[in-house]
């Protein structure tokens, strides 16, 4: 049997299972990590791949460690890394710094031992109270289950794009950056993959978004990552006040200092387009053959627009004609997606909030034994739940129930 079965082997997981070894001193015979992809980790690096990041938006202390320093002193004692590898505010890491330190904390906790391959379907308890997980890999027991479902496997994707399945999202499993056609003249809806495609294939790229780029060091505010704001935030009882504020408190669409430099010098270069306004539809026909392209890439598309409230009376619609399309439009969290988290809702009357976010206790408990990290906690742990700060916080309340 296994004490602590963590579901899910991206940030919130792989972190958790740090906590309980390093805080803990929880065995590695007594824990392991289920997840379907080849290694922990590989989804949410194969996204960040996809969209172009080159710095983590969050600081250098912000890591999958305990130790809030240890990635500062593991650069300082790297001859790989230089000041280069960091950037202000909050000298945030280049992904390379932050992944080669995140290798090294899991090999001191031999994390890759503790991956068994495979989905969660469905949990029942047994005569003795312990969980039963079936999984497509076999039947798996364990005394206390914590669930880090993340939001790397459901790339949202909008109705009107239902029409054209050709286009890719760039979070969509075995998504290629490489652009083939060679006119390139790409549609995008993300700030770093676009100027990712204008630094490695000199494409010009049109992006499609609802208001000018926004820029802001953090995704949500702050405060909430202490006593400043949390402690109003889990004063009330009412989980539809506490939505608002998550959506109140929390910046999706905005970009950080760099790449809010990066994405305004390539506009003013030409390099970069950028359209306000929301696709409504789109149409894709066959190229001509002297345009040039694979006959896999033969479509072009063509994206009509609405433009935003401002420009509206002056465009009623708008078009924009490209030799590719792509999506960049974030993930859903509608956990009813999630087939494990829905089987715990409907079969073991999980607490969930009207629009189907769970409702855990102030220990993450969903259900008797069952723990939650990550977006799935937000009505706790509050707009950074689905951050590398929030999930610490989450780790630290999670530990604290479990070594009582």
């Amino acid at each position: 049997m296994i004490k602590h079965l963590i579901i899910g082997g991206g940030v919130g997981g792989v972190l958790t299972a740090v906590y309980l070894q390093k805080k803990l001193g929880v065995p590695s015979r007594n824990l392991r990590i289920l997840d379907p992809h080849p290694t922990l980790l590989a989804r949410w690096y194969a996204n960040i791949q996809a969209c172009g990041m080159k710095y983590l938006r969050s600081s250098s202390s912000h890591v999958l460690d305990t130790d809030f320093r240890s990635l500062r002193r593991f650069a300082a004692h790297s001859k790989r890394f230089d000041e280069t590898d960091f950037t202000p505010p909050y000298r945030r890491p280049s992904v390379r710094l932050f992944q080669a330190h995140t290798e090294s904390i899991m090999q001191q906790n031999t994390s890759a031992e503790l991956h068994i391959g495979g989905s969660a379907q469905s949990m029942s308890r047994s005569s003795k109270g312990t969980l039963i997980v079936e999984t497509d890999a076999g039947m798996l027991e364990a005394e206390n289950l914590i669930l880090s479902p993340g939001a790397g496997d459901q790339p949202f994707r909008p109705a009107w794009a239902d029409s054209a399945p050709e286009i890719q999202h760039i979070y969509d499993p075995g998504f290629s950056v490489e652009l083939e056609c060679t006119t390139r003249r790409g549609s995008i809806g993300a700030a770093q993959h676009a100027c990712l495609l204008v630094r490695g294939y000199g494409a010009k790229v049109t992006i499609i978004a609802r208001h000018e780029p926004t820029m802001s060091v953090f995704d949500f505010n702050p405060c909430y990552v202490g006593p400043s704001c949390l402690p109003a935030f889990l004063s009330t009882n009412d989980y539809g006040r506490r939505r608002t504020i998550l959506k109140q408190e929390r910046y999706p669409g905005t970009l950080p200092p760099d790449v809010y430099a990066e994405i305004q010098a390539l506009r003013k270069s030409g390099s970069i387009s950028w359209v306000r306004g929301e696709v409504s539809r789109v149409e894709q026909n066959h190229r001509r053959e002297d345009q040039g392209c694979s006959a896999q890439n033969a479509l072009q598309t063509t994206a009509y627009i609405t433009p935003s409230q401002a420009d509206r009376k002056a465009q009623p619609e708008m078009q924009v004609v490209c030799d590719e399309l792509r999506l960049a439009t974030g993930f859903t969290t509608n956990w009813t997606g999630n087939q494990f988290m829905r089987h715990i809702t409907l079969e073991h009357n999980a607490p969930c909030e009207v629009s189907g976010v769970p409702i855990p206790d102030t220990t993450l408990e969903w259900v008797s034994k069952v723990f939650l990290v990550g977006r799935a906690a937000e009505l706790e742990v509050g707009p950074p739940a689905g951050n590398i700060i929030g999930m610490h916080n989450a780790a630290k309340r999670i530990c604290g129930k479990i070594a009582r």
